[in-house]
């Protein structure tokens, strides 16, 4: 019997691709922009006051150029979203 122990190694794992420069700051750029975006949409989607329950409220964003018509359980919905989406780590 050998005395020696035998040891188990596993090989070098792979190195990971490296990303350029303009891919990283295309990305940092998308990341701050769909930030920015979910923060406007909750402002906009953001109940001034509390509406009469069935109530369907017409929301434009964009300057007009989009509009929603909107109840108050959609709006709270598509907050509950928003801020899912804002506090995501990975909002893709």
């Amino acid at each position: 019997m050998s005395t020696d122990p035998v040891q188990l190694t596993s090989p070098p794992p792979d190195p990971l691709p490296q990303v350029s420069r303009i891919a990283q700051f295309i990305f940092g750029v998308y990341m701050v922009v769909l930030n920015v975006l979910i923060i406007y949409l909750l402002c906009k989607i953001w109940p001034d006051s509390i509406p009469p329950q069935d109530s369907i409220e017409t929301i434009s964003v964009f300057f007009g150029k989009i509009r929603f018509d909107m109840s108050l359980e959609v709006r709270f919905l598509a907050i509950a979203v928003l801020a899912g989406a804002l506090g995501s780590p990975d909002c893709s």
